[in-house]
């Protein structure tokens, strides 16, 4: 640890010493290092550090829970060596360690129960929480174990009292049920079946609602709430039985301690039958008593205390807890009254033996209302004639002495309103004439009182709405005008309130009647006003992106639609929910949500605002950091907390990457090669700038400080500093170009970039140069090569198409477009693939891929389709290239049509040329060369009969044999030259002929069906020599020990189909080597002339595949 703490306090200093802007930060750290250390080092719970599955170091609690001395021996052990082999759950402990592990290096945090054993092998149970934090460098898991092997104890003990109680529960006189959940019953004892009548599978799974009605619920509901909180709830309600029947219960209702419900349902109905008839005598007393406003006590005159009914507390404004005896009602008497009644009741009452007669003053306890009362009593005696109690009743008589009184200053004070009152007062008699008025009156009016006075409102009036409130108000007692007023007499117009009221006389006739006017001309502008806020507010409270929260009496009652997103629930899931529903258990700072919260809001009720952190929970569950700002509102005369809500979990998490981003940052500040430099807003001063500055600018560091960018002279164009910081005002600027001078005279091009910051709340601008100078060199050459690029693109005959690796077309040139007629929209998007005859779309495809893997491929012809669906010929070359910055496939084609057709004319006539060029010297051969050698033969023959036999017959011999050989080689080059049975016999009899003389080299098969089938002579010449092509191929190179040769004709098509078992090639390394490439270029220069069509399928090691297809017919060989 101490190591630990030297590093943290060095990183502390370096973070100081670079961040002087941040002083709050750098301490913050030191404190939460000094907190860490105290927590690891004094914490009563075992605390371990484990990297990777290794104990790296543990504090003194861990080694005592261990019973280890050393702290040696358990360092850099395996954390699962610490635990018996198995766990309870039978998992073998290292493999569970292991995946306990992992999951809280994953997911930052894990939590769970683990059997440990201690150094003398004694077992336990721990609660153990991992929790991933970094330390040098690296993720390691902080972990604290809390000893639970008692928990684990009373677990057990409560499974045997768990036996017990179900014993009771079945056993109990009282209907007991268990609910779960939202009132889900679980179970019922046998007392509460034969209470409601129903068997017990009836009611197991049915919600407890059933044993109610509706209205029942609707009037008293179900208290989950109070319940799951720990409240015992004890309420009476009528229970509904199985045939309908109301019982009325005692229901206790409380949560046990497997978080389940429990219910004991008790039978009142005697008790109830008891009580009603009580309290029905007891209401006609009350109601008697409360009528006349009286109310009963006894005096216990020997332990001076005094009782009293409820209409006596009331009179007297005290309740049952009120101290009740001689001194206590004293002070209920007026001050002005308790000489008087104190001497009465000592002289008149206990010593004289009246009747207590009295009418005195009193204050009543609750709200010091002077009340006047009326007290009658009489004493009770005991056996000698002294007295025991006092019996009697109190009687308010305030209203009597009040109306008494009021009668006396009924007038004065009359007058007194009348003339002083601040609403206009009217009298008008029972036909609607005006008979009086006030001066205030006359005013809102605007008119004097000579004119108003004898005025016939029903007949003088042109306002028909005041007419019939002034009628309405002589026929049924009073009505009422609110609205606009345009005086007849004055011509003023004024927004009034109008009371018109009825005056009967003692007969009940009507003979007058009296109106209230107030002006509420500006009440009304206020009321509108009012209106308009009340609008603005809700606007305001829906529209705004914080949660609002409106609470009262500790309870949600409205809420904002942000809160519903943030809280993710419904508004009913919310109102009638107490301000801790939404919060977990405790808050980080371990103390319980429920008491903190409420410790806030009465802070809040008090008038003081605040601002705190808060974790709450969304309605899944999920926990989150919030802002809260609680503040109160005066509505009325109620009292409601707004309590603001934002969800700071990004603020939060912010505010722990910044104080590892802050070496960061400074690391950046300065090896970063774009220039940086901190100026300040109002002045254009430099603060602070980077190395990356000094280069692009060519000051020095020293230079710059202290100095504007318009001082050192930065700006080529004024006007475009001026640019720049408008739009710096305006809000961030990003990448904005324009010319900069470097000290050394040197004009560059800039790119900035800036934002406003605060720093100890002083604006500053940040901003970033980059030297783009290069770059804009650059991409001046890059416009112009690709304008050549676009130019040579579209003005070429060569056909370009541009497809991505998929083969799907991005861009075509002019030539493609005007060859197949289409447009450019109707191309790009397209695959390759439509645009070629269907026989090349496989090999294009395999070429692509080969393209795709890194190969170089050779020039290749095919077939497209041009604007008429008529095939023409091509010569395509392929390559992987990058194209807006991916890869791409560049496809440049000719067109060979009139290419091919001249090759072909040039082929056949180079073949027919060198045909009949073979025919030539094979005749010559064969008629003037093989008579000259067989009359040799003969003569030589005849040169037998020499007398020299034996140097004769040794010459001879020679002779016959060069002249024998001289024949033979004469008839096989005439044969190659231009073969005899192909000419004579066709293709079959040649080719069998040909492979006759091959048989013990390899083993050939031939099929074929043209049997006696004649074809035209260059057809057949191409296929003749293609297969001894191939055959020789072969021989030379394959190492093959077998051949097979399919000769088909079908449908006007000739099919050969040749194949060998050898080591196969690669076609276009074939082609690379040109000596052994002229062979196969031969073959296929020999199909163009035919317009044969053909494919080669071959693989190293995988043997040789060749297809050939002509069209062609049949000829008759008899013409």
């Amino acid at each position: 640890m101490k190591t630990k703490n030297e590093k943290l306090q060095s990183m502390n200093g370096k973070l100081h010493s670079e961040n002087k802007q941040s002083p709050d930060l750098v301490s913050t750290l030191h404190e939460s290092e000094e907190m860490f250390r105290l927590l690891f080092i004094n914490s009563k719970d075992p605390i371990i550090l484990i990297d990777k599955y290794a104990l790296l170091d543990c504090n003194e609690a861990t080694l005592q829970l261990l019973k280890c001395k050393d702290l040696k021996k358990i360092l850099n052990t395996n954390i699962f060596n610490l635990s018996p082999e198995y766990q309870p759950d039978g998992k073998k402990s290292n493999k569970k360690a292991k995946e306990m592990i992992n999951f809280a290096f994953k997911n930052g945090y894990n939590r769970f129960e683990w059997l440990n054993k201690d150094f003398d092998n004694n077992e336990f149970y721990i609660d153990v929480a991992l929790t991933s934090i970094p330390y040098k460098g690296k993720t390691i898991l902080f972990s604290v174990w809390h000893d639970i092997s008692k928990q684990k104890e009373d677990e057990n003990a409560f499974l045997q009292s768990e036996q017990k109680y179900k014993e009771l529960f079945n056993q109990a006189a009282d209907g007991i049920l268990v609910i779960v959940g939202m009132g889900e019953i679980v179970n019922v004892n046998d007392s509460l079946l034969k209470l409601l009548g129903y068997i017990k599978e009836e009611l197991i799974g049915s919600n407890i609602a059933v044993l109610f009605e509706k209205e029942e619920l609707s009037n008293q509901p179900l208290r989950y709430d109070l319940v799951k909180k720990g409240d015992m709830v004890i309420r009476e309600r009528n229970i509904i039985r199985k045939d309908g029947v109301k019982i009325p219960v005692e229901m206790n209702t409380k949560i046990i301690s497997d978080g389940r419900i429990q219910a004991l349902i008790r039978d009142i109905s005697k008790r109830k039958e008891t009580e009603n008839e009580l309290k029905k005598s007891r209401e006609l007393l009350e109601k008697a008593e409360t009528i006349a406003g009286l109310g009963r006590f006894i005096y216990n005159i020997s332990s001076d205390i005094w009782e009293s009914s409820s209409v006596l507390n009331m009179i007297l404004g005290i309740n049952d807890s009120y101290k009740k005896d001689f001194s206590s009602w004293m002070n209920i008497i007026h001050p002005d009254f308790q000489n008087e009644m104190e001497n009465y009741f000592l002289n008149n009452i206990l010593r004289d033996k009246e009747l207590f007669d009295r009418i005195y003053k009193i204050v009543r306890i609750n709200d010091k209302q002077e009340r006047w009362v009326h007290g009658l009593g009489e004493i009770e005696y005991d056996s000698k004639n002294n007295p025991v109690r006092v019996l009697g009743t109190i009687q308010d008589i305030t209203q009597i002495k009040e109306t008494e009184l009021a009668l006396k200053e009924s007038g004065e004070k009359y007058k007194s309103i009348f003339y002083n009152s601040p609403l206009g007062i009217m009298h008008y008699d029972k036909y609607g004439v005006i008979t009086d008025c006030n001066q205030h009156f006359i005013d809102i009016i605007g008119s004097s009182k000579e004119k108003l006075v004898g005025l016939n409102m029903i007949k003088n009036l042109n306002n028909s709405k005041i007419i019939k409130c002034v009628k309405q108000s002589l026929k049924t007692g009073a009505s009422y005008y609110e609205d606009w007023y345009f005086s007849v007499t004055a011509e003023k117009k004024t927004y009034v309130r109008i009371i018109f009221k009825r005056i009967k006389n003692t007969k009940n006739e009507t003979i007058s009647g009296i109106c209230l006017v107030e002006d509420i001309t500006e009440k009304n502008k206020a009321k509108q006003a009012l209106t308009e806020s009340e609008e603005k507010f809700r606007l305001l409270f829906e529209s705004a992106n914080d949660s609002i929260f409106l609470i009262k009496n500790y309870t949600f009652i409205d809420c904002n639609n942000k809160t519903l997103e943030i809280f993710g629930c419904k508004r009913k899931d919310i109102i009638g929910k107490q301000p801790y529903f939404f919060s977990p258990e405790f808050q980080p700072n371990g103390k319980p949500s429920k008491e903190e919260a409420i410790k806030r809001i009465n802070s809040a009720i008090k008038g003081k605002t605040s601002t705190y952190e808060w974790v709450h929970t969304r309605l899944d569950g999920t926990p989150f950091y919030t802002e809260v700002s609680l503040n109160t509102l005066k509505i009325g005369n109620e009292t409601i907390i707004q309590a603001i809500v934002r969800d700071v979990t990004l603020r939060k998490n912010a505010m722990e990457k910044l104080r590892l981003s802050e070496d960061k940052f400074s690391k950046i500040f300065d090896s970063t090669p774009d220039g940086i430099i901190l100026t300040d807003f109002h002045t254009g001063k430099i603060h602070d700038l980077n190395k990356g500055y000094t280069q692009i600018s060519g000051y020095t560091r020293e230079e710059s400080l202290g100095k504007s960018t318009t001082e050192l002279n930065f700006w080529v164009n004024i006007q475009d500093r001026d640019n720049y910081m408008n739009r710096v005002i305006n809000g961030k600027v990003r990448n904005f170009e324009f010319n900069a001078r470097k000290k050394s005279g040197e004009i560059i091009t800039v790119l900035i970039s800036a934002d406003i910051i605060r720093i100890e709340k002083d604006p500053y601008i940040l901003a970033i140069f980059r030297n783009i100078t290069e770059r804009k060199i650059a991409e001046q050459k890059l416009i112009a090569s690709e304008e050549k690029f676009r130019n040579i693109f579209n003005s070429t005959s060569n056909l370009i198409v541009i497809s991505n690796t998929d083969g799907i077309i991005i861009n075509v040139n002019e030539a493609i477009l005007e060859i197949s007629g289409l447009k450019s929209n109707q191309i790009t998007g397209q695959n390759i693939l439509t645009l070629v005859s269907e026989d090349y779309r496989e090999e294009i495809s395999r070429r692509i891929n080969r393209l795709i893997k890194g190969e170089e491929l050779s020039m290749f012809e095919i077939e497209a389709y041009d604007k008429n669906k008529e095939l023409f010929q091509l010569e395509v070359h392929s390559k992987l290239i990058d194209y807006e910055n991916e890869k791409a496939i560049l496809i440049v084609a000719r067109n060979i049509n009139d290419r091919k057709v001249l090759e072909r004319k040039l082929i056949n006539t180079v073949i027919e040329t060198e045909e009949k060029e073979r025919q030539r010297l094979a005749s010559d051969l064969h008629d003037e060369v093989g008579p000259l050698l067989s009359s040799l033969k003969m003569y030589i023959n005849i040169l037998s009969t020499n007398k020299e036999e034996e140097k004769g017959k040794y010459i001879i011999e020679q002779l016959k044999i060069l002249v024998e050989e001289s024949i033979h080689n004469i008839r096989e080059v005439s044969s190659a030259l231009n073969p005899y049975l192909l000419n004579k016999f066709g293709l079959k009899t040649a080719i069998e002929s040909f492979f006759d003389k091959s048989k013990s080299i390899i083993s050939v098969q031939f099929t074929t069906n043209i049997e006696n089938k004649r074809f035209i002579s260059n057809v057949e010449a191409v296929y003749y020599r293609i297969i001894k092509e191939m055959f020789n191929n072969t021989i030379k190179h394959a190492n093959a020990d077998k051949v097979e040769i399919n000769l088909i004709y079908q449908n006007q098509n000739l099919f050969l189909e040749y194949s060998d078992n050898g080591v196969g090639f690669i076609l276009e390394e074939h082609f690379s080597n040109k000596k052994r490439g002229m062979g196969i270029q031969n073959i296929l220069n020999r199909i163009k002339t035919i317009d044969g069509k053909y494919s080669f399928q071959n693989k190293k090691k995988k043997g040789f595949n060749f297809e050939l297809v002509t069209k062609c017919t049949i000829i008759d060989t008899n013409i």
